[in-house]
């Protein structure tokens, strides 16, 4: 157990303490893969904190907590422990990103009913690549 959980303790310090204990929007990536996420204030209002992911073609997903020391602890245990402040603007300026973002609004489309499946194949396969 002193094997997983030491490393996280570890991570946590040496963030919040980089950070005087408040790394908001400071993005982490994970070791593993070109995945990252950071911490901000929720604005859905389901909670106060957020962690929102993405990767090489937009927003894959978030998780809301209560306390930014939450939202960080799990951030770090997602396996997100590698800092790469920038790491958004860097990857929300591509050519990747940009169509990732494109398909994404084709399929929130396809969600809300607004087209149909083979529409929404049809727009996704037209995108450039």
């Amino acid at each position: 157990m002193r094997e997983i959980v030491r490393p996280l303790q570890i991570a946590y310090q040496r963030l919040m303490a980089a950070y005087d204990g408040h790394p908001v929007g400071i993005e982490c990536r994970m070791d593993a893969r070109e995945s990252w996420a950071f911490a901000l204030p929720d604005a859905s209002g389901v909670k106060s904190w957020r962690v929102q992911q993405f990767d090489l073609d937009g927003f894959v997903g978030h998780l809301c907590f209560d306390s930014l020391n939450e939202a960080v602890e799990d951030m770090l245990r997602m396996g997100y422990c590698v800092t790469d402040p920038g790491a958004l603007d860097r990857i929300g300026s591509t050519a990747r990103w940009a169509r990732g973002v494109r398909r994404a609004g084709i399929m929130q489309k396809h969600q809300e009913g607004l087209i149909t499946y083979c529409q929404m194949i049809d727009e996704i396969s037209s995108l450039a690549d």
